[in-house]
């Protein structure tokens, strides 16, 4: 009965031994499917990173490029500003010169009324001089 005991323990370590080799083949290729994969995400980690440094080397170029830019078309600003307040300026003086005419010309106005009525008063005391020269004339 030792034997038979013997012969079963025997053939459970072989059917043991056949199941690891199974689980470690498996293993194995699962293994060598993490490292194919681990591989392929650091080939394209590094493609990645050259590419994100070549964007940043184009992004430093380009600001440097709108920065020289800008030095360039400032004083085009500060202009235009000092133009808007010289616009600002000549239409306040304009105003103001209007704001006067209309005063002045309200005032030349009057003048102008005195002046009619003057001129108007001049003809009445020539005509009554006249008159007044031809009655003494006559006499």
């Amino acid at each position: 009965m030792g034997q038979i005991a013997l012969l079963i323990i025997a053939i459970a370590f072989v059917v043991l031994v056949v199941f690891l080799v199974q689980f470690i083949n498996k293993l194995s290729k699962s293994v060598d499917e993490v490292t194919k994969s681990v591989n392929l995400l650091t080939t394209d980690a590094n493609l990645l990173s050259s590419q994100a440094d070549q964007i940043l080397a184009k992004t430093s170029v380009l600001l440097d490029d709108v920065n020289e830019k800008m030095v360039t078309i400032d004083p085009v600003f500060h202009t235009a500003a000092d133009l808007s307040n010289s616009v600002s300026n000549v239409n306040e003086s304009g105003q103001n010169f209007v704001s006067r005419f209309k005063t002045e010309s309200s005032n030349i106005g009057k003048a102008g009324s005195i002046v009619t009525v003057g001129r108007a008063t001049s003809k009445l005391l020539r005509n009554n001089k006249r008159k007044n020269n031809k009655n003494k004339k006559e006499q």
